[in-house]
């Protein structure tokens, strides 16, 4: 794994130094739409040139990336001058592309192949000739690493699959893509030995993308019950699903233990601070903040919590949130190594947080920011479910951090040990580890 994370350090580097002229002297211009709902571009725009920066979000891409919805992908940059031209820029060639304009900017279209590249609008020779030279410094090495991660991970994701298939959770529709998947690396070889490293590069870079399908269809496949995948760490990683579907099933006969968290239900302000409950301020321009308990904000029993942000001038609202203005969160309960824990809370936000994406964040202590729980704007009531282990003797907090301008009420919130006993599920198959492909040789 550390080998694998230094070899995507290594390509981010280099598409780094490629581009490093646009942030260096340019300025952050637009964003640009697309075909794709979960696909927009930041655009950066230089004296000479502007650079399109594809960004693919679809919900929870944090965990498993997947792939665009369409073979070709199009973009509306505006501001293009008339005699720029779109080329598109990877870490191993920078050619033209097909672009016109249309209502609204220049549109330019990413197939299959370059829905992964940068693309740059520029009439400026100088500026090519400069992309070029550091392309032939580093396209070698870049095809080389590419190839690299494409074969590992088409091993992981063998590997994942038979482990899903022993616990009854095979998907066969995969297999085409990943019989793509070797075949693009055989590609791969026989190009690179004759080479023609930009096909040999692309070839493998299509093998990547293929690998994203198929972890997104084995996350989307696991994790269809879930109503909050990164409830359960195990979903935060492809390679780890199989535990996930263990776990949910040791869940179905796990034994609960008494309640930890005390003032949970949030029925007295006084008796909650006594216990522990904090509330903290981030002051920022123009924005006034206010937490209370109220009738209006229970779930249950005769109040909940109520997180309130909005602006100090109402005709003049800030369009952009930095950090959150507000937060609660518990006191602090002793935990020990290896504690299997159960966090629960009841939250409503009535409408959409202004001025920040992440709405209602539900931050525990022992994973941070990086897992926690992003709650939106609902019609009624959710119930959001945690489970943590405990990796040492400690404490345990759990955080209410409203990140934008609205309302959120919180109620019943819940911290429990789990006892995880039976309901294993037995493996149907044993368990092989999956061959590492032979790249073929190109005929003599």
């Amino acid at each position: 794994q550390t080998k694998r994370r230094a070899a995507i350090l290594q390509l981010v580097n280099m598409e780094l130094e490629l581009i490093e002229r646009w942030p260096a002297t340019g300025n952050f211009t637009t964003t640009a739409d697309s075909s794709d709902p979960h696909a927009s571009g930041a655009v950066i725009d230089t004296d000479r040139s502007r650079l399109l920066l594809p960004m693919y979000t679809p919900p929870n891409s944090q965990l498993v990336m997947g792939a665009t919805s369409g073979a070709i992908v199009n973009f509306t940059v505006p501001g293009v001058p008339e005699e720029a031209r779109a080329r598109e820029l990877s870490p191993v060639s920078f050619r033209p592309l097909d672009s016109k304009r249309v209502a609204g900017g220049t549109r330019v279209l990413l197939g299959e192949l370059e829905r992964d590249s940068l693309v740059v609008f520029t009439q400026d020779p100088r500026l090519v000739q400069a992309l070029h030279r550091r392309l032939s410094i580093n396209g070698r090495r870049a095809a080389e690493l590419t190839h690299q991660l494409a074969t590992e991970d088409q091993v992981a994701v063998e590997i994942t699959d038979q482990r899903l298939a022993a616990l009854g959770r095979s998907l066969p529709e995969t297999r085409p893509l990943r019989v793509a998947v070797q075949d693009d690396l055989r590609q791969y070889q026989t190009l690179a030995s004759g080479g023609d490293l930009p096909r040999a590069y692309y070839r493998a870079r299509h093998a990547l993308a293929l690998v994203r399908v198929i972890q997104r269809a084995h996350f989307e496949d696991v994790t269809s019950g879930t109503a909050w995948p990164l409830g359960d760490p195990w979903v935060a990683s492809a390679s780890t699903l199989d535990e996930h579907v263990r776990f949910t099933s040791q869940l179905e006969s796990a034994q609960r233990g008494a309640e930890i968290l005390p003032n949970g239900l949030c029925e007295n302000l006084q008796t909650m601070i006594s216990a522990g409950w904090k509330h903290f301020r981030h002051p920022q321009p123009n924005i006034a903040t206010a937490v209370d308990l109220t009738p209006q904000a229970a779930h249950s029993g005769q109040a909940g919590l109520l997180l309130r942000a909005a602006a100090a001038e109402r005709d003049n609202p800030p369009s952009a949130v930095e950090a959150a203005p507000m937060w609660v969160t518990t006191p602090p309960m002793p935990v020990r190594q290896g504690q299997v824990l159960e966090i629960r809370a009841w939250v409503r936000l009535t409408n959409r947080l202004s001025g920040s994406v992440d709405g209602l964040m539900i931050i525990d202590s022992l994973t941070g920011e990086a897992m926690a729980q992003r709650v939106g704007a609902s019609a009624d009531w959710q119930q959001v479910t945690i489970y943590r282990a405990a990796p040492s003797n400690g404490t345990l907090t759990v955080t209410f951090a409203l990140t934008g301008l609205g309302e959120a009420w919180i109620d019943d919130v819940s911290v429990r040990e789990v006892r995880l006993g039976g309901g294993t599920i037995q493996q149907q198959a044993v368990f092989q580890p999956a061959v590492r492909p032979t790249p073929q040789r190109p005929a003599v």
